[in-house]
């Protein structure tokens, strides 16, 4: 029966591989995870002992192995993420965010039209208003023939009171675009696998933006972002021992 190692107890890579095992029981030793990985079982020691980094082609394949995928998004993280990186866009703590694009119809001062009587349909003028309600029936004569005529006990003097001797149902408005947060990602690139690969189907109008965390933030997600930062680069540095 395999022993539990002791010194390398509380390394995230052999931490990965013993939780592995409740899988994979030839992962309950070094010998057998260095069959399944093709690494030397001396090496695989060493990086579990900590006296050794490994390379990042190692740690992905540890990641896949042990289906551990916070040893991958770690190294990414460092790799991708470091202060300075083209991807922060601008800012030193960057969140990526997906967001899809949506709009509403803000009643007031505008040039749009929201018509309850065509299942609130919005139009970008009254006269494309009018026309399509009269392809449903109504008939309604052009605005600038009764402005300043009194029609069915209304004195029409804007496109409000017209409605109103017509009987129409209608906001003047403007449509509003905005933006609302769909998901979250530390690394961009997974922002865009997101929007390009396996939820492109749901992000026709999405975008990816990007936020820091906020002007000079001393509370906890700048200090985990950090923390998570020195794990990855642990992760990602490579190579020889320490």
């Amino acid at each position: 029966m395999p022993k539990n190692p002791t010194v390398a107890a509380n390394n995230v890579f052999c931490i990965a591989r013993k939780e592995a095992a409740s899988f994979n029981d030839s992962l309950n030793s070094r010998e057998g995870a260095s069959e399944l990985l093709g690494i030397d079982r001396t090496r695989i020691a060493r990086i579990e002992l900590g006296s050794l980094n490994p390379y990042p082609e190692e740690v992905l394949m540890m990641s896949d192995a042990y289906n551990a995928q916070e040893l991958k998004y770690l190294a990414q993280f460092a790799e991708k993420q470091y202060e300075g990186a083209a991807a922060n866009l601008g800012t030193r703590t960057p969140i990526h965010v997906v967001e899809r694009k949506e709009n509403y119809f803000s009643q007031g001062d505008g040039s749009e039209w929201l018509c309850e009587d065509t299942e609130y349909e919005v139009y970008k003028t009254f006269d494309e208003m009018l026309e399509d309600l009269r392809k449903s029936g109504k008939e309604l004569p052009p605005y600038d023939e009764v402005e300043y005529e009194d029609v069915n006990d209304v004195w029409i003097s804007d496109e409000a009171a017209y409605c109103e001797a017509y009987e129409i149902h209608a906001q003047r408005g403007t449509i509003i675009d905005t933006y609302r947060p769909v998901a979250f990602f530390l690394i961009r690139d997974e922002a865009l696998r997101y929007r390009d690969g396996y939820q492109a189907h749901n992000c026709e109008d999405c975008r990816i933006y990007t936020y820091g965390l906020g002007y000079s933030n001393d509370g906890d997600l700048p200090v985990f972002r950090e923390l998570l930062m020195k794990m990855g680069r642990q992760l990602a540095q490579g190579g020889e021992g320490k």
